[in-house]
């Protein structure tokens, strides 16, 4: 009931209606309507049937309507509560025996908006979910005590992740022939007793099955019923996935040492459910379909970016614009030269119809060949460059790369001198380096390929060399028994330096916008080819910065465009390194801005490191209690120290990155993946890496055998392997041993916080059936993760404001923040949400106040 008229908002007027007091004095009803009310955070509340009594002198707020509204209403230390479900409707505090609420009153006219009704059972599990989790005393028990992994094997656990869910769905894989299917579906029963594997129920031949290289699906459960359909008959649910066929042809070769599946011999008394029908298989292409023809503008003019300068003048550039625009013509004497076979070519400037006689070896139609030039038999040597065949007309097929400058009269060989001349005349190799400790390794390799510093570009925090907790002070390495790849690095711009605005005005050029660091920019032309390698932490469309905020993949989406419309290089070449890495270009980078892009992983699952403590192939130095290099990175970095640069290509290199990374498709690896324009993969890597003048005689492998298999470890766990390094190898009772343990516990209790908190505002938003279903939505293959990243930005302050920094741990859950943004929830709404949730701010070290806002 209220006495103010001015209040009311709907309001109903009434001709009768009296309400008595508490000394039974009757005060006449004039009408009716609602109120809207404004709590101390900010939410708001409409109260509905209010009573108009003039003669009133306060506001009364009946519990017993509030209670029959379907609220809960509590009353504890002077502090009165009226929760639907999780959230706190109404506030108020006891003053001389009554309850005054706690907000103010909205004058004016409102769009209404009431909270449906919660189930008592609902509630009651909500309120359960809040306030049953454990607290920090119980997680050091447990963490003492330790798991049950380690309880039952009496060994301690590195792998947090290879705990499953037992009678889920599991897929083993199968070397036999290639026309087998590659897994086979199973039922995980648990782990087997001196073997290292999973016991799996192979549903086909209903038998027990030992594996190790397994993949789970803990999403879906065997003939699970959807409770919502009419349909009776069991259902199976599944989940679509992207697959990406190689393109090139991989022959088998027998492994006597394969981690192929065995049959485990025991009695099995255990009830299996009825075998599904098996899935009509679908056929491969055993070879691609022949592609356009079409010649691609990007090859107009391509020349070798990444190359040594050399200071030659003998090529001046008006001798250079002259023939920029020219491109070599091959007449193939016979028709089937062009598979493999050796023949004799002629090889023209088109306008001025000189011609030089040579031989070719074409290696493939339509891809890479090598050239070998000879003049008179008495000199022969290897043109450095490789050759693309775009069209072929007959016999005639014509190659697009420009010529070299025209100084040979017909008949005259063409050596690779000349050629070599030419293009490192025109090169300018500005290289942008990005991340953390990798970075040190690719820098080196640039440099073995002969780049100078004034043409590189580092970014790094520069916080390991000389850190009390390095075993080698002023040493990095990333391989075992690998050589210190610190020394000599040229750093630009480091520590609170190393932040998302430099690097764009870095990338674009602008030196009024650096702030601090060397100034060095890319200061690129429109002939000129750029290598970008990025390497650090990442969730869910956004990458991780040594300092606050982060990069988001829109804002580097727009900043690649604005490089690419300025006209300020040839072709750009992008190698990423972090978790859910595929998210950056998935959706976003469009083609034909001459960008070639490859990824750690796709844009669902973590990246990995390698050459971790206790990984006995790689034999790492016990000293080290962390992991030495992530596995995408020291791929591609080791591929490049064994091979010769001016013949391998972009797509060759991805192919071999891409089969070490995978660990043999096993769960400890990641998918590599490539965006962008996939035809400019056929570039050399000389064009963007220079190479070692030690690897020129080097020969291709086909398959990555050089380097043995080494266990990895998710990314996203690497902190909890080196707390736990450091605890198990701490003297007993030593203050080392008290701080690594805290340490653990306090990452354990960040982990906890943060995944609850997450659960919880996605079940205060959309319910507690429907909150998992929208947090962990997974958007098909070529969509962006979100349609409004500012709304995202937005959100991911406004939960980090209530709840404490994401972290590096944390950035998984961006995906779910995103499809928070996608559901159509608002700022305000985000706000209540986590305020409701996070009912205490995060004091440790992964609280925002001493990390920033991630956005």
């Amino acid at each position: 009931m209220c006495p103010i008229r001015e209040w009311f908002f709907d309001f109903e007027e009434l001709n009768g209606g009296l309400v008595y007091m508490g000394n039974d004095s009757p005060c006449k009803t004039a009408g009716i309507g609602s109120i809207k009310l404004r709590n101390q955070n900010g939410s708001t509340r409409i109260l509905k049937d209010v009573r108009y009594v003039p003669q009133l002198k306060k506001n009364l707020i009946s519990l017993g309507a509030l209670e029959s509204k379907g609220l809960v209403v509590m009353m504890r230390d002077g502090i009165l509560k009226a929760t639907s479900g999780a959230l706190v409707m109404l506030k108020g505090v006891r003053k001389n025996n009554l309850y005054y609420y706690q907000g103010s009153t909205v004058v004016g006219t409102v769009a209404t908006a009431t909270s449906s009704n919660k189930k008592d059972a609902e509630a009651t599990k909500l309120w359960h979910l809040r306030l049953g989790h454990a607290g920090e005393r119980s997680l050091q028990i447990l963490t003492k005590q330790g798991l049950l992994k380690e309880v039952w094997s009496g060994k301690p656990a590195t792998d947090y992740d290879s705990l499953h869910i037992f009678g889920s769905i599991a897929y083993y894989h199968v070397t036999e022939s290639k026309l087998d299917p590659r897994a086979k579906k199973a039922l995980f029963m648990g782990f087997s007793a001196g073997v290292k594997g999973y016991r799996l129920w192979c549903l086909e031949s209903k038998k027990t099955i030992v594996s190790r290289d397994v993949t789970f699906d803990e999403s879906s459960m065997l003939n699970k019923v959807n409770p919502n359909s009419s349909d009776t008959s069991q259902q199976v649910e599944y989940t679509p996935k992207q697959v990406e066929f190689e393109e090139a042809v991989v022959i088998p070769t027998t492994n006597t040492t394969n981690n192929s599946p065995t049959e485990e011999k025991e009695s099995d008394d255990e009830e299996v459910p009825p075998q599904e029908p098996s899935q009509q298989s679908v056929p491969i292409a055993v070879r691609r379909t022949r592609r356009e023809n079409k010649k691609p503008a990007r090859f107009a003019d391509m020349v070798a970016y990444a190359l040594p300068v050399v200071d030659d003048g003998s090529v001046g550039d008006s001798a250079i614009g002259e023939e920029e625009d020219e491109c070599l013509e091959i007449e193939i004497d016979s028709g089937n030269a062009h598979h493999g076979v050796v023949g004799e070519v002629l090889v023209a400037d088109e306008e001025s119809g000189d011609w030089i006689e040579f031989e070719v070896s074409v290696v493939e139609f339509g891809g890479e060949v090598g050239e070998e030039a000879g003049g008179d038999g008495e000199h022969r040597e290897v043109l450095e460059i490789g050759v693309v065949i775009e069209a072929v007309a007959g016999d005639v097929a014509r190659v697009v790369r420009p010529l070299p400058p025209h100084n040979a009269d017909a008949g005259e060989a063409v050596t690779g001198e000349d050629l070599r001349q030419f293009v490192e005349s025109r090169a300018n190799h500005d290289v942008v380096v990005a991340g953390v400790a990798d970075i040190c390794h690719a820098y080196q390799v640039l440099k073995r390929g002969g780049l100078k510093d004034e043409n590189i570009v580092v970014f790094m925090y520069d916080d390991i060399a000389n850190n009390e907790e390095n075993p080698r002070r002023g040493i990095i390495v990333n391989s075992p028994h690998g050589e210190d790849v610190y020394n000599g690095v040229s750093k630009d711009y480091v520590g609170e330096h190393v932040t998302v605005d430099n690097f764009f005005a870095v990338l674009l050029g602008n030196k009024t916008a650096v702030k601090g660091g060397s100034g060095k920019v890319v200061d690129s032309g429109p002939n000129d080819h750029i290598f970008i390698y990025y390497s650090d932490h990442g969730g869910p469309g956004v990458l991780g910065m040594p300092t606050s905020p982060y990069l988001y993949a829109n804002d580097l989406i727009n900043v690649l465009k604005k490089k690419h419309a300025s006209g300020t290089y040839n072709s750009l070449v992008f190698y990423l390194e972090a978790c859910e890495s595929g998210s950056i270009f998935e959706g976003l980078l469009p083609e034909g801005l001459n960008i070639y892009a490859t990824t750690a992983a796709n844009a669902e699952e973590s990246s990995w490191g390698t050459y971790c403590p206790g990984d006995s192939p790689s034999s790492t130095p016990d000293e080290y209690g962390t992991c030495l290099a992530d596995l995408y990175s020291v791929a591609w970095m080791e591929d490049s120290d064994a091979h010769n640069l001016r013949t391998e290509t972009l797509r060759q290199q991805y192919q071999l990155v891409k089969k070490r990374t995978a660990a043999g498709n096993s769960y400890y690896g990641s998918h590599v993946m490539q965006y962008g324009d996939l035809k400019q993969s056929l570039d050399t890597l000389y064009m963007y890496m220079g190479t070692n003048p030690a690897n020129d005689n080097l020969t291709l492998l086909s398959d990555n055998f050089l380097w043995p298999s080494s266990k990895a470890v998710n990314q996203r766990d690497a902190d909890l392997l080196h707390f736990w390094h450091k605890f198990s190898k701490a003297p007993e009772g030593s203050t080392r041993k008290f701080e690594s343990q805290q340490q653990l516990a306090e990452a354990m209790t960040h982990r906890t916080h943060v995944d609850n908190n997450i659960k919880l505002i996605g079940k205060l938003l959309f319910g507690i059936e429907r909150g998992p279903k929208v947090l962990n939505n997974i958007r098909p293959a070529g969509e962006p993760l979100v349609d409004d990243w500012n709304c995202l930005k937005l959100l991911v302050r406004k939960f980090e404001t209530y709840c404490g920094s994401l972290s590096q741990y944390g950035m998984k859950h961006m995906r779910s923040i995103a499809n928070i943004c996608n559901a159509g929830v608002n700022v305000q709404q985000m706000a209540e949400a986590s305020s409701q949730a996070c009912t205490s701010f995060p004091s440790n070290p992964w609280s925002s106040l001493h990390r920033g806002f991630s956005a």
